[in-house]
């Protein structure tokens, strides 16, 4: 197993308090310096076995065990607490524990679940029998719904959002974004929440609708922690928290803004998004006007198994993405200044895991790092 050692002391990397709060371009928002003390993730080593196609979600359980899913061979790889790794399941096919697609891997409880976006299913393994995987069909046939999470016996689902055009005529648009509520035994879904607009991309024009679904790199993410969930909009830095009702219990976030769109970056957008030129030409206006004026707020966030929420500034002016980390009572705990080519996805008391292309390697790599958070 290739390691490669190498510390991250943020006090010599990071920028100070002062810098921070005094030097920060106005138009990416001043966070709040003063209550997020720099925190310094050491690397311990790196995972390159077995050799990875594209890492679709990590994610990790109490006992210290970390599942990796591998998008591009479909199979999971369970590695232990000290890195070793202990087994592989799943694989490519239709049946229980068989993938079409790997988009989603997360640990919930007592069980591991791993959605299939294209298969539009999710498949559970119990943690404590990872030979029984079982298929969870959440509802009606052609759900897109993919588990959020599980308490008693009741399930929570998100379905990706769509918009349905009643009448171009009448610009009616009915979305179609849910969180659905799901108990045992009981095959139809109480819709609890409908997702707000700004979860869609919508361009009203004369000729018709054009809907994106995911506006310019904005998406809205959901974590589960102890019977409660978590929902994140990229568009701000701020986290949501639920009851199993849907009902808002509490919230986080700090005062930051995604970066201003250039003119330039505004078109490079409209070119990457909309590949053909006769659409892009008809539209370019119109879609240069409705293009949010910054890039999304956050890159990424989860929630680790002892409660910390752990959100990724969007810096684009900046080679790093500035990583604020929240305590299980939800106060500040500190912030981590990383190379924006590494993505964490998951922690545990003081192992955080992520991943990075490795070019020695020829691919992705996961990345063990052991978080020291100072006294006081």
């Amino acid at each position: 197993m290739p390691k490669a050692p190498f510390s991250l002391p943020l006090c010599c990397v990071l920028l100070t308090y002062l810098l921070a709060a005094g030097c920060a371009a106005e138009d990416e928002g001043a966070a709040p310096a003063e209550d997020f003390p720099p925190l310094v993730l050491q690397e311990v080593e790196r995972i390159a076995e077995p050799p990875f196609g594209s890492i679709a979600g990590i994610a990790v359980a109490r006992d210290g065990r970390v599942f990796v899913g591998d998008g591009q061979a479909l199979a999971i790889a369970v590695f232990g607490a000290d890195g070793q790794l202990l087994r592989t399941i799943g694989t490519g096919g239709q049946g229980p524990g068989e993938f079409q697609s790997l988009s989603d891997l997360r640990v919930i409880g007592n069980g591991l679940y791993a959605h299939d976006i294209q298969a539009r299913r999710t498949t559970y393994w119990p943690l404590d029998d990872l030979e029984q995987p079982k298929l969870l069909s959440p509802g009606e046939e052609g759900s897109r719904k993919k588990l959020i999470g599980r308490r008693g016996d009741m399930s929570l689902w998100v379905e990706d959002p769509v918009a349905v055009i009643r009448s171009v005529a009448q610009a009616d648009i009915e979305e179609q974004g849910y969180v659905s509520l799901l108990r045992e035994g009981v095959r139809s879904l109480d819709s609890l929440m409908a997702m707000p607009a700004t979860d869609m991309f919508i361009v009203m024009t004369d000729d018709g609708v054009i809907f994106h679904s995911l506006p310019y790199f904005r998406d809205t993410f959901f974590d589960f922690h102890d019977g409660l969930p978590y929902k994140h909009w990229s568009g701000e830095a701020r986290v949501e928290l639920f009851d199993m009702e849907m009902t808002p219990v509490g919230e986080v976030g700090i005062d930051f803004d995604g970066k201003t769109l250039t003119s330039t970056e505004r078109d490079e957008l409209i070119n990457q998004e909309w590949p053909n030129e006769a659409m892009r030409s008809t539209y370019r206006q119109v879609l240069r006007e409705r293009i949010p004026d910054r890039w999304p707020a956050t890159d990424h966030f989860f929630v680790d198994t002892d409660g910390r929420i752990w959100m990724g500034l969007n810096r684009r002016s900046l080679d790093e993405t500035r990583w604020i980390v929240f305590d299980e009572e939800r106060d500040p705990l500190g912030r981590i200044d990383l190379p924006n080519t590494i993505q964490l996805r998951a922690a545990t008391g003081e192992r955080v895991y992520g991943w990075l292309n490795d070019d020695e390697v020829g691919g992705p790599v996961v990345v063990r790092y052991v978080l020291d958070v100072p006294e006081g």
